[in-house]
């Protein structure tokens, strides 16, 4: 099926990530021209691997600064040519573990780079896209926006903002021609599953109704297909695409009372 992403300028924010590299990949394979952003190049560099070598650029972009984000998507509109669609896929450094543990610095880096972040990348992109009146915007969000996952409290809300945002900005842009969609992958392979899960990994797996957990090609192929013009009438929605696990829910450990009182003190100062 061509999806009809050819020739088309796709900036990818992200693409060091396990699903962001997938979609760079994704991308390529339907012969969209794709620019990439990031803290670090030389991360981008090495979870890109050969595709580096086709992709058009790599930009530095730093997600806390409005203006490193500014200045990053003009970059990236520069070298091709043309913005046509914008993917986030700021995965966030939220810690695991209960609540009474997480430190008000944890909630607000992880605001500060995966929610306003995010927030100021699609603005500034969606300026560029509403004056040509025509564009499309995939936010990755995550399923512990919609599932309660215990031991995930920061990376939950902050997901269920992003999911709110995008469809704000949905209604926001769709006059203007931009589509604006949500891609809430569920576990997927990769580091962040890994230190999540650890040895319960297989376990969780066994317990999805589809017995196992996602990979980054699977969820990239659904961002594709959302970003493409085969999926024009589609805005404001966010897709989950989980294996099943929200039909069933996710838990995780409950921090035993005794326990409560000594957990998550105020920090110095």
């Amino acid at each position: 099926m061509d999806l009809g992403l050819s020739g088309l300028g796709v900036l990818v924010v992200g693409a060091s990530g396990s699903i962001g590299a997938a979609v760079v990949e994704c991308m390529i394979g339907e012969g969209a021209v794709v620019a990439v952003a990031g803290r670090s190049k030389d991360r981008m560099v090495k979870a890109l691997g050969d595709l580096g070598g086709q992709v058009r650029g790599f930009v530095t972009m730093d997600m806390t600064s409005d203006e490193s984000v500014a200045a990053g998507v003009q970059d990236a509109a520069g070298l091709l040519g043309q913005l046509d669609v914008l993917v986030t896929s700021v995965a966030g450094d939220a810690p695991f573990g209960p609540f009474w543990v997480a430190q008000r610095s944890s909630w607000a880096d992880t605001v500060a780079l995966k929610l306003a972040g995010t927030t100021s990348v699609c603005a500034e992109a969606g300026r560029i896209m509403a004056q040509r009146g025509r564009g499309c915007i995939i936010n990755l969000i995550g399923v512990a926006s919609d599932v309660v996952v215990l031991n995930n409290p920061v990376g939950a809300s902050v997901n269920a903002g992003l999911k709110q945002l995008t469809r704000t900005l949905a209604g926001e842009l769709g006059p203007h021609g931009v589509r604006v969609v949500g891609i809430s992958p569920g576990m997927t392979s990769g580091p962040r599953v890994d230190r999540f899960a650890g040895p319960a990994l297989d376990a969780i797996s066994a317990s999805l109704p589809l017995r196992r957990i996602g990979s980054p090609a699977e969820m990239a192929r659904v961002v594709t297909f959302a970003a493409s013009p085969a999926a024009s009438y589609l805005t404001g929605e966010v897709i989950v695409v989980d294996g099943g696990m929200s039909l069933i829910g996710m838990r995780g450990s409950v921090t035993p009372l005794a326990q409560i009182s000594a957990l998550g003190q105020p920090e110095p100062g």
